[in-house]
């Protein structure tokens, strides 16, 4: 850093010769010599006194403790809004799982293979055949895995039959 301004040496190497070291520390920031170098730039440090009135400091709080207290209502009302959204969306779950059981009940014949068991079948089969552009199908597939963990979870058939479980499945995905 500059300490001293102007320094008339231009190689920082022989700083330890300037006018401004003793013993190779600066007398002026009380650095050792090596650290001493010509800068492009410089910092000027200054006090400016400045006088404020009580009602002044007063008046600036109060201003920041409503803008803070505003902020916190917004985000209280964003998070009533995530809640109120998560507990209508846990009731349509549940309905759309009463449903899937009533319409599973007046089926005419039952699936001998699930569907997740079948995409699973797929992927390997496009593993080994290996066709051109087998990974982006693989992808795909694997999506499409996903989608149908979300439909079992709602029919009830997967790990995640509550709709509380199933909102977290959700949350994960969208995370990811």
């Amino acid at each position: 850093m500059t300490c001293h301004y102007p320094c008339y040496i231009p190689d920082d190497n022989n700083k330890k010769n300037c006018w401004a070291m003793t013993n190779e520390y600066c007398r002026i920031a009380k650095c050792y010599w090596d650290v001493h170098k010509n800068m492009s730039f410089r910092y000027e440090h200054s006090w400016k006194k400045e006088q404020r009135t009580v009602q002044e400091l007063l008046n600036r709080y109060q201003r920041a403790k409503r803008g803070k207290l505003n902020k916190r209502a917004a985000i209280l009302a964003i998070e009533n809004d995530i809640n109120q959204f998560n507990q209508s969306l846990i009731t349509r779950i549940k309905v759309a799982q009463r449903c899937v059981t009533i319409l599973d009940a007046i089926a005419l014949k039952p699936n001998p293979l699930s569907t997740k068991e079948y995409i699973d079948l797929m992927i390997e089969s496009e593993k080994m055949q290996k066709r051109h552009n087998f990974e982006t199908r693989v992808e795909m597939l694997e999506k499409l895995k996903q989608d149908v963990a979300v439909v079992q979870a709602v029919q009830g058939n997967g790990a995640t039959t509550s709709g509380e479980a199933l909102l977290k499945h959700f949350h994960d995905i969208m995370i990811d």
